[in-house]
């Protein structure tokens, strides 16, 4: 569920090997038009899963004055609050493997999901969702299995650090005790409260992306995520490029690439799937292995030029001077 401290950066992935065109894009939105010849242009959207609260609309919406229980009902649909002990014991593996006792009090302050300059009313929202994420992961008997409650991987469970620095982080302190005990409920039962990083400008149900049908993690816009920096990422690639990367795994090997289909996707337009077909025949996959395969953080992929296309490309929130330099690939994270 981890956004992430000291991950909240800009990002873009511009990929070309032969592509020698300088642009030169400033604050605000450039519109660029050009025939792209052989190359495939991606941009990919968000991060993570995209289910629940997007910490980069929390994030916005609260240096826009929303409240944090505003920001809440935002994401959750038919919630309520309510009050939960801090003082209950947490079984915790650590990440020395170790699995060890704490208060949820104390457990909460030791998470490493926000940095300590983040908008005060979104640290607020994160320690009462991430309060309920953690009684709902007793409560489902997430990793009751194997002995403790919940893990310290934000991957998995929440980003949690033994090591943090408490002192380095006094709104993060002072969020945590003015929400003590605070719970999103549903029915009465502590919600499963999700959150990713950034979901892209789109969200999509708990449904769509895990399978279980929860009514209050729906699909829902998100304008606030698409003022971040790390909104999206665009990756250009020659057709021999992306042949050889397909070429280069058993189950996306399809010779002389001839079109891919990403129309499988879901409401809120994450790929479900992906057809890549070639002289070699069709290989279908899955829209989370397309994105390994390409490098991206998302599935909200979306396929901009392809071959021979004359095509603009929108850039609503990449800023500053970004180079397509040959051979090169460019990370600015």
């Amino acid at each position: 569920m981890m956004s992430g401290i000291n991950k909240r950066s800009k990002t873009y992935r511009l990929v070309g090997v032969a592509l020698s065109v300088l642009l030169l894009l400033v604050a605000g939105c450039n519109l660029v038009s050009a025939t792209y010849g052989p190359y495939y242009v991606f941009t990919a959207y968000g991060r993570a899963h995209g289910v629940g609260a997007c910490m980069d609309g929390v994030l916005f919406r609260a240096q826009d004055g929303h409240g944090y229980l505003d920001i809440i009902n935002a994401y959750y649909s038919g919630v309520e609050m309510g009050k939960t002990d801090d003082s209950q014991p947490i079984k915790v593996k650590c990440k020395d493997g170790e699995v060890r006792t704490y208060s949820l009090h104390d457990y909460l302050l030791q998470l490493a999901e926000e940095p300590d300059d983040y908008p005060y009313e979104g640290l607020k929202v994160l320690y009462v969702i991430a309060r309920t994420y953690t009684l709902s992961c007793i409560q489902r008997g997430k990793h009751a299995g194997q002995g403790y409650d919940i893990c310290s991987s934000g991957d998995c469970c929440q980003a949690f650090s033994e090591s943090k620095d408490l002192s380095a982080f006094p709104n993060n302190v002072r969020a945590c005790e003015e929400t003590a005990g605070e719970i999103i409920t549903y029915n009465g039962e502590p919600i499963i409260a999700a959150y990713c990083g950034s979901c892209g400008g789109h969200t999509d149900s708990y449904q769509d992306i895990f399978g279980q049908e929860i009514p209050y993690l729906q699909a829902k816009p998100d304008a606030f995520c698409q003022k971040s920096e790390r909104f999206m990422e665009t990756a250009i690639l020659l057709t021999g490029e992306l042949e050889a990367l397909f070429d280069s795994h058993p189950d996306t090997s399809v010779g002389e690439l001839t079109s891919l289909n990403l129309s499988g996707r879901t409401p809120g337009g994450r790929l479900r799937e992906v057809a890549i077909n070639g002289s070699e025949g069709i290989k279908v996959i899955s829209g989370g292995r397309f994105a390994e395969i390409l490098g991206f953080p998302s599935t909200r992929i979306f396929l901009i030029a392809s071959p021979g296309e004359e095509s603009s490309l929108y850039y609503s929130s990449i800023r500053g001077r970004v180079e397509f330099v040959e051979g090169f690939r460019v990370f600015n994270e």
